[in-house]
């Protein structure tokens, strides 16, 4: 059975270099490609390539001494965290890679919190111990006091900057050594040196300490002065890895092809199988109730659809995750949530963008299905028409928005047939028809995210378009909680024709609450017909993205049906409920005062020493909010701060300018806040 892992980081701590060299140890590649060369097999798309980012999340099957493993690489920029998201989901175990430069960075945290939110154990990987101002024991206490979790050393560095060459093997307790001239496949083991051996003890003792704490055979042999075996150090770390409280920590350089081949052997010895974690939540579609293991049926194949992908030769493609049973080619298989049948008609294993035909994929396998043509992002599949649901994925809510126009109608409807496609791709962006002015409005997570959309709609689909500024993306929400009753009568009704009344509530979300944002959700009481609950959301929802007061997406709000009633008859029945519940709906938050909302971001600046003060006053010029500074090296400071994103367009420029072109940013969505309106 494979082991499926994610490579997860900030951006610009190595990911793509270290898969790079994941694939050339495995025999995957011939050649390790170069990230600022836009030569590397899983930044595949061109885009990835002339930026030296990585955009989508790619999956390769690989293979090291015997044991087979799915490797996802990730972005690392925040305006592409639903690739993150969507991967983590399906993952059993991570490597997080840090810089030895920067420690523990912000997008680092971030992902670091998605991955404790699925239960996804991990590995750490130091990576450029080359670079001047690397810092390993800096490193390593910084990972100590950001996150809930102890780390254990299996590898550290000989030498560190321009002196890095090479890495002690705590387990091993030799010095290991990488042959440049094959890429670090040679590894050549030596005798630790007298001027290290006090550093490896050190280490070591450490090691023996978490170990014993996790394997008593370990703590045993440790209280009869004997040395435990290497066998015997791993399963205790990897009891404790797997109980997600301990976390090996190995490192190297990329780069410079050292370290990469030992954090392998740990991928091997301390990732877990899935079969070693707990299994998948399986809920009833109907009753929304926990269908306990072995209260399912054997038989049926349940896989979870994590990612959709439109190639230009073979159509649409479906990433999934099968989590029991199996899925064959050629068969029928159920959607869930949307209960439609689906053919699929080809299976793939997937190596970056080359896919070979299989003719099965089984409980653990990670591949690409073929056929299905009604299939988003987080639903569940089945092998049989049974009603199971895995938990799903939620996707965040745009922040910026920017309109498109184009010269013909021609234009325009290819562009609409690109932009669902693209939505189907990637489901945190979105666009939509603006009634009174016929622009296009697509959304998105940062410029960044926007920016791509736009080059990909130019560069690959060849449509010559213009495009607006860009745009905050604002939400509104009830200002207060409301109970309603509404009677909705059909349009130009005769006497016993349908009518439809509502009671219920809307109910906000504080604003301030754990978590702060959250797209508006429907409940309706068990009573009402699985059917009728149906159109009823659908008319809720869709009213709901229009807004009431300001026009804006309702958020932080829940809408709760108490009763519902309906009178008379109606040809159009479906049509009828989904309309007199939107109806209801308005009529009721029409009642009550909205509040208009907007985004505020998260700002993490690393500039030199001598340059943090211009960097504040330029914060402060854009009526931000600076929480704290810290030192990040010797040369340089870190600014934690945040601001209205409204205020942070050209904010890259500025910083440029301000700090010689050595400062750098990034920004995440933190909250909504609300808007002062005069």
């Amino acid at each position: 059975m494979p082991i499926n892992i994610g490579i997860i980081a900030h951006i610009d701590a190595g990911k793509t270099t270290t898969s790079e060299q994941i694939l050339f140890l495995c025999n995957k590649i011939y050649k390790v490609g170069s990230v600022d060369g836009g030569t590397t097999a899983l930044d595949w798309m061109e885009e990835e390539q002339n930026r030296g980012i990585t955009i989508t999340s790619a999956a390769m099957t690989i293979a090291w001494k015997g044991q087979e493993i799915n490797l996802i690489d990730t972005p690392g920029h925040v305006d592409f965290t639903m690739e993150v998201e969507r991967s983590l989901r399906v993952l059993d175990g991570s490597v997080g890679i840090f810089c030895a430069v920067g420690g523990v960075e912000p997008q680092s945290e971030t992902v670091w919190q998605q991955a404790n939110r699925y239960q996804v154990r991990r590995l750490a990987y130091v990576n450029k111990m080359d670079r001047i101002g690397a810092d390993f024991e800096r490193t390593v206490a910084d990972i100590r006091t950001k996150f809930d979790i102890t780390p254990v050393c299996i590898s550290v560095p000989i030498g560190k900057e321009k002196e890095f060459e090479g890495i002690i093997d705590i387990l091993s307790m030799k010095e290991l050594h990488f042959e440049r001239a094959d890429y670090g496949k040679t590894v050549i083991h030596k005798e630790i040196r007298a001027t290290l051996r006090d550093t490896a003890r050190y280490y070591r003792t450490q090691l023996l300490d978490v170990a014993s704490e996790y394997s008593d055979t370990v703590a045993e042999l440790i209280m009869d002065d004997k040395v435990p075996s290497q066998a015997q150090l791993i399963a205790g770390i990897r009891k404790g890895v797997l109980s997600d409280r301990i976390l090996p920590i190995y490192c190297g350089s990329s780069l410079q092809s050292i370290g990469v081949h030992t954090l392998l052997d740990g991928i091997t010895a301390f990732l877990p199988y899935p079969q070693e974690l707990p299994p998948a939540t399986v809920i009833d579609r109907t009753t929304q109730e926990v269908i306990p293991q072995d209260k399912r049926d054997s038989k049926v194949g349940i896989g979870l659809a994590f990612k959709s992908h439109i190639d230009t030769q073979m159509g649409l493609l479906h990433f999934i995750r099968i989590y029991h049973g199996t899925f064959k080619s050629n068969t029928i298989i159920y959607e869930s949530n949307l209960k439609i049948k689906e053919r699929i008609l080809k299976l793939y294993r997937v190596s970056a963008n080359k896919f070979e035909e299989i003719s099965e994929l089984n409980a653990g396998d990670i591949g690409v299905m073929v056929g299905p043509k009604h299939v988003k992002t987080g639903q569940t599949f089945c092998t049989h028409n049974v009603g199971y649901v895995l938990e799903g994925l939620d996707n965040p809510i745009p922040v910026i928005s920017s309109t498109l126009e184009v010269n013909s109608l021609d234009q325009r409807k290819k562009l609409l047939s690109v932009l669902g496609g693209l939505h189907i791709e990637d489901p945190s962006f979105s666009y939509k028809e603006d009634e009174d002015t016929g622009q296009i409005i697509i959304s998105g997570m940062g410029e960044l995210h926007i920016e791509v959309i736009v080059h990909k709609l130019y560069q690959d689909y060849n449509i010559s378009l213009r495009q607006g500024k860009p745009q905050v993306h604002y939400k509104e929400m009830p200002k207060e909680t409301i109970r309603g009753q509404e009677c909705i009568a059909e349009p130009h009704r005769k006497a016993g024709d349908k009518q439809a009344e509502f009671m219920f509530d809307i109910e906000i979300i504080p604003l301030h609450s754990q978590n702060t944002t959250h797209p508006l959700s429907v409940e309706c009481d068990a009573l009402i017909p699985l059917e009728v609950q149906e159109e009823i959301k659908s008319g809720i929802l869709q009213d709901a993205n229009t807004g009431i007061r300001f026009g804006y997406p309702i958020i932080n709000t829940r809408v709760v049906i108490h009763t519902f009633e309906i009178r008379g008859k109606s040809e159009k029945k479906n049509l009828f409920l989904s309309m007199a519940a939107s109806q209801a709906f308005h009529r009721i938050m029409r009642s009550t005062d909205s509040i208009k909302l907007e985004p505020i971001m998260k700002l993490n600046i690393v500039t030199p020493i001598e340059t943090v003060g211009d960097a504040v006053k330029t914060i402060n010029a854009r009526g931000g909010i600076i929480h704290n500074t810290t030192n990040k090296s010797n040369t340089m400071d870190q600014i934690n701060a945040e601001a209205q994103l409204k205020a942070l367009f050209g904010f890259s420029t500025a910083l440029r300018s301000t700090t010689k072109g050595r400062g750098t940013f990034s920004m995440e969505f933190s909250h909504f806040a609300p808007v002062d309106i005069e």
